[in-house]
């Protein structure tokens, strides 16, 4: 089962909008080659995907540069020291 509740609605409009752990957001579907999450807030009937309202939103890096990038980021370093 997917782990959601770290995510919330994205819908500037909807009540719950930056509220995490509500319960209200669903996995709709997968896309892409990286078979990313496409979310559905279960309140106002949005969709977005997993990775809206981050840096690797359209990004077309591969998971594995993202996580190093992110524990690179953690340690202090640059993201030119870890791609």
């Amino acid at each position: 089962m997917d782990d959601l509740k770290n995510f919330c609605c994205q819908n500037k409009n909807c009540p719950k909008h930056g509220v995490r752990g509500e319960e209200n957001i669903r996995v709709r579907a997968r896309y892409g080659t990286k078979n990313t999450r496409l979310l559905y807030c279960t309140y106002c009937k949005e969709t977005f995907s997993e990775r809206r309202g981050t840096v690797f939103f359209n990004s077309s890096l591969p998971d594995d540069t993202i996580v190093s990038i992110h524990e690179h980021v953690a340690e202090g370093n640059g993201m030119r020291q870890c791609c």
